[in-house]
């Protein structure tokens, strides 16, 4: 007798012999008791779960010569036909080769007649997703009223794409994945049936992926039982899925705990000999951190395996931050791996990022290619760093202070020489009739601190504040305030200046103190010659039915008054497609012909051209007859000249905002462009 796999040999024949599903087999074993029978049944679940299995069983306890009841005897002739296949009354129907509405009907055609030797006639409907649209439509009928004697059992992988109507007229049963104690127990019974030496890991390794598919567990358990030549161990059981070693795993996390970057890409480097899958060498390393995350969040967790006593180790020795920081790298890499040249490359690159961006190291750790972390590298920020004291020492609280500066600090301890010239750069670009609102006030009385300037950058200017009307003043001159002291590495100073600017509104650019209070300047309104050219540039190429005074007439019609005719008349929908994409071909002896554009040609209709007839009949007043060809136009039909007219429109509003002054001093300022997207004309 030739060999007969394992997922065929040991599929389950009863309710009884199958693993998993006890909230399915509870239903099922109490309506068969109850004899409360559905007319149709929906199993729904990933691959090898058991769905047909369970459809097959069904069909025993249904036709069982004993009765129908929740245990066939599996020893008559009904259930002994059914396990090979050969029973007359049951119809299996592959869904994914038969989807036609032919094949649809050619099944239902024996739905009517009685079952031959069972006591119900059972459609098996296998991959029932695979169906046409027009096929469901001729289940939908007999799905829901088949005669007393038919029961539908159907099976999917996708739920999702059946109909409701479908989904409507049948009782939904949804398998769950096997989990990995049961595959291992189940495939640790089958293995001590088939007397074959396996090894627990082996096992486990199977079992793991099998991702919660039973059938490809006994799928690769007979691989395994083959490469082992009758034995399944851990070893060749992981080089044959190209697994790496828990313990290596570990010892990689060992690595990037204590900040060892070269040995942990030599210790990368000795496991790509094993040839590995790097996506499953991710999902191991995620599965760890996610046991380390949990062991050190539940005091009462125990972790499982070998590696338990290395992973609790780990627990302590990381901080939970950084375990979180790297399982959302793993995650992140994970999805990406396929993008990276190689999937080593991604894999290091990923250690490399956990590494980087981890929070903290101990003290003296070195990243590879960095300064040792906990100490400040020499291009720290200036700021950072500790002033050089020269003849006269300034007090400790007085270093500190001058130390906390804001990161306006550039602008607050330049020298007032190369600030003004900054800044008058800048007001040299500003239009003839802007100025800005100056506001000071008289210098304080004692020495102060220098004070911290909280908006002093051009970029964060406020330009409405700028462009506000104020009544005008007269500006006067103001004396040269004192230098303000430095703060990079320079000495600094025993006393600080008598004479302390004091900007009251954070939006304005930083100016030299004067004594008077404010110098504001109105900004003139636009004078009516430049409102009514702008206007005209925008608005002189709007259609106007008023441009020409005379009335057209069906004598005086021709092409270049043809849009007037269009624009005139009051259409919609298909007929005011047509008449915009006319020309005027021909006007003589009563008879007015157009040409028509061929991609409208299929649209037109002898009721088109009678509706066209009445209205231009309206619009003319006159009788004459009507002829529409379908030659491609030759000049601007009406529709392409409003298409025209519009993106003139839009450009010479886009161009008037481009050289409006106002908009060219926003986009130098603050390195802005214009969305020409969103520019739309006022009419």
């Amino acid at each position: 007798m030739s060999y007969q796999v394992l997922a065929r040999k040991w599929r389950p024949a009863n309710f009884g012999q199958l693993v998993g599903q006890s909230h399915i087999l509870k239903t099922l074993s109490s309506a068969l008791e109850q004899q409360r029978l559905h007319h149709a049944y929906l199993f729904t679940g990933t691959r090898g779960v058991g769905k047909t299995t369970i459809a097959r069983i069904m069909a025993r306890c249904l036709n069982c010569e004993e009765g129908v009841s929740n245990e066939p005897c599996g020893q008559c002739g009904a259930c002994t036909e059914i396990s090979e296949g050969r029973f007359v009354d049951l119809i299996e129907v592959d869904a994914a080769s038969k989807t036609k509405i032919d094949d649809t009907r050619e099944l239902l055609e024996n739905v009517q007649y009685r079952p031959t030797r069972g006591r119900y006639k059972i459609y098996l409907i296998d991959e029932v997703h695979m169906l046409s649209k027009h096929s469901f439509n001729a289940l939908l009928k007999t799905l829901e009223e088949p005669p007393p004697h038919v029961i539908f059992l159907l099976a999917t992988t996708d739920p999702q794409m059946l109909p409701a109507t479908v989904l409507s007229r049948c009782l939904q049963f949804h398998l769950k994945n096997m989990t990995s104690q049961e595959i291992e127990s189940h495939l640790s019974f089958i293995l001590g049936k088939e007397q074959v030496n396996f090894e627990p890991a082996a096992i486990s390794a199977i079992a793991w992926s099998a991702k919660g598919s039973m059938r490809d567990s006994l799928s690769l358990l007979d691989q395994a039982i083959a490469y082992g030549n009758g034995e399944v161990k851990e070893a060749e059981v992981k080089e044959m899925l190209g697994s790496i070693d828990r313990q290596k795993i570990t010892a990689l996390l060992q690595l990037l705990a204590e900040g060892e970057m070269d040995q942990l890409l030599a210790h990368i480097n000795d496991m790509d000999q094993y040839a590995p899958n790097y996506h499953d060498l991710l999902d191991e390393i995620i599965m760890s951190l996610h046991q380390i995350a949990l062991k050190q969040q539940l005091t009462d967790y125990h972790l499982d395996g070998y590696e338990a006593e290395v992973l609790g180790q780990l627990a302590n020795e990381i901080a939970p931050e950084d375990i979180q920081l790297f399982y959302q790298i793993a995650l992140v890499s994970k999805r990406d791996l396929h993008l990276a040249p190689t999937a080593k490359t991604g894999l290091e690159m990923c250690l490399l990022r956990m590494n980087s961006f981890r929070p903290g190291l101990p003290e003296g750790t070195r990243v590879q290619g960095g300064p040792v972390q906990g100490k400040k590298s020499e291009s720290s920020s200036v700021v950072a760093s500790e002033p050089v004291l020269t003849e006269k020492k300034v007090p400790e609280q007085k270093a500190q202070e001058s130390h906390t500066s804001n990161e306006y600090a550039d602008y607050e301890h330049m020298p007032p020489d190369e600030f003004s010239e900054d800044i008058q750069a800048f007001h040299e670009e500003l239009p003839h009739n802007i100025t800005e609102k100056v506001v000071t006030e008289k210098p304080a009385q004692q020495a102060q601190p220098v004070p911290e300037v909280k908006q002093s950058t051009a970029s964060s200017w406020d330009i409405n504040s700028i462009l506000r009307p104020k009544e005008e003043s007269t500006p006067t001159s103001a004396p040269e305030p004192e230098p303000l002291p430095e703060v990079t590495n320079q000495p600094v100073p025993d006393a600080t200046p008598t004479v302390d600017p004091i900007i009251t509104e954070s939006v304005e650019p930083f100016r030299e103190p004067k004594p008077t209070a404010v110098v504001d300047t109105v900004i003139p309104e636009p004078e009516p010659e430049v409102v009514e050219q702008t206007v005209t540039e925008v608005e002189v190429v709007i259609p106007d039915e008023t441009d020409n005074t005379e009335e057209v007439t069906l004598e005086t019609i021709n092409q270049s008054n043809w849009y007037q005719v269009v624009e005139s008349i009051t259409s919609n929908g298909i007929t005011q497609q047509i008449l915009l994409a006319t020309q005027v071909a021909t006007n003589q002896n009563g008879r007015l012909t157009l040409y028509l554009q061929s991609r409208l040609w299929n649209m037109l209709s002898a009721e088109q051209v009678n509706q066209i007839s009445v209205l231009l009949h309206k619009r003319l007043g006159e009788e004459f007859s009507l002829s529409i060809e379908t030659e491609h136009p030759t000049a601007e039909t009406p529709g392409e000249r409003r298409q025209r007219l519009l993106e003139e429109k839009y450009q010479a509003a886009r161009d008037n905002l481009k050289n409006d002054p106002v908009v060219q001093l926003i986009e130098k300022t603050f390195d802005a462009h214009l969305d020409n997207s969103s520019v739309e004309p006022i009419n």
